[in-house]
């Protein structure tokens, strides 16, 4: 299924006990945690909302938190890069992860035989030729979340099913208008029709000379200079910039989301280097112009590999604080940017 089919489901109230999300796309990964975080309610997040490293998580801790009681109805249990089921580490394994068929076995029964609501999420695509996964991917509903593969058309498709689900029906120029604003962010297109679902009636016809004032300039743009600055240890110029961004009425939570996407694209920048990948590769790899891939590039450079692991581990912190409300939004988002400043190297 993709984010919508799960959407659905939940909303049915299909629900199930297991979930592995993976793919390329960082907005779809996250729209499909984030939807699944919803299951929880803000009082009960504190107690029944857990993230954990799976990197390093050992079946011990597993276990642990499986066995803690509940203050509500369910407990949903948030999972990122189960390391058994990453790609290349067959080579790598170790008696506390899956050293033998019987580990995999304890793994497969505490993943599938828990009364919580356990959630697999991988920022990739898994390598679905592996035994282990296979195992999973047959007990769990699975979330595709593929990059684009045609970036216009596919992102004029889905504007268009986004369109309909609002029950709004826009002139070609509005939707056109859309893609140049989003790029290849669903994420960007959903905010800015849920704008235009405020302002117009269902079924009224819209056309960009009445849209145009409130659609926004590219928030993707934005944060992509953004990280300019900073790399750039421009750090005035850039808190001016975000405290603009924000006057400008920009959702932080967009924002957070374009940022993690961008450190991703980072990380991705670092691993196809890694991998002698040329620069022609990385361009269709990374779905961007050859002038954005080596400014990119450069931004990777400021950065060592596990400073991007550890921001993106700040940045699940900071999307905490600001769900819970134990931060206010904008001052999250600036104490975020100096954290990111800071490990510039």
């Amino acid at each position: 299924m993709d984010w919508r089919q799960l959407q659905r489901d939940l909303a049915a109230g299909s629900i199930a006990n297991l979930y592995v999300i993976h793919g390329e796309d960082t907005w779809q990964v996250d729209r499909s945690r984030t939807s699944l975080m919803g299951l929880i309610p803000q009082t009960e997040r504190e107690f029944n909302l857990v993230h954990l490293d799976g990197s390093a998580l050992h079946m011990l801790d597993l276990e642990a938190q499986l066995q803690i009681g509940l203050l509500g109805d369910r407990k949903v249990i948030l999972i990122e890069n189960l390391r058994p089921m990453m790609k290349g580490n067959d080579k790598e394994e170790d008696s506390s992860q899956l050293g033998s068929v019987e580990e995999e076995q304890k793994w497969l029964y505490h993943l599938t035989h828990s009364d919580n609501i356990l959630v697999l999420y991988f920022y990739q695509n898994l390598d679905k030729r592996k035994r282990f996964v296979k195992q999973v991917l047959n007990a769990a509903r699975v979330v595709e979340c593929p990059s684009l593969k045609n970036k216009r058309d596919d992102m004029v498709r889905i504007i268009q099913d986004l369109l309909q689900s609002k029950k709004l029906r826009a002139d070609y120029a509005v939707i056109d208008h859309l893609v140049q604003i989003a790029g290849s962010q669903i994420g960007i297109a959903e905010q800015e029709i849920e704008k235009l679902a405020l302002i117009f009636k269902p079924d009224q016809p819209i056309l960009l000379k009445d849209a145009q004032p409130y659609l926004s300039p590219s928030a993707e743009l934005n944060v992509f200079q953004l990280m300019e600055l900073i790399t750039g240890k421009k750090k005035v110029q850039a808190m001016a910039l975000l405290t603009e961004i924000l006057r400008r009425g920009e959702e932080p939570f967009r924002l957070l989301g374009l940022i993690r996407y961008q450190l991703r694209q980072l990380v991705r920048v670092q691993q196809l280097q890694a991998n002698k990948v040329s620069e022609a590769n990385m361009v269709q790899a990374l779905g961007m112009g050859s002038y954005a891939l080596r400014k990119t590039v450069l931004q990777a450079k400021a950065f060592r590999p596990d400073t991007l692991y550890e921001l993106l581990s700040i940045l699940v912190s900071t999307e905490e604080a600001m769900l819970s409300g134990t931060m206010d939004k904008n001052s999250a988002l600036e104490l975020l940017m100096a954290q990111i400043f800071v490990r510039v190297q």
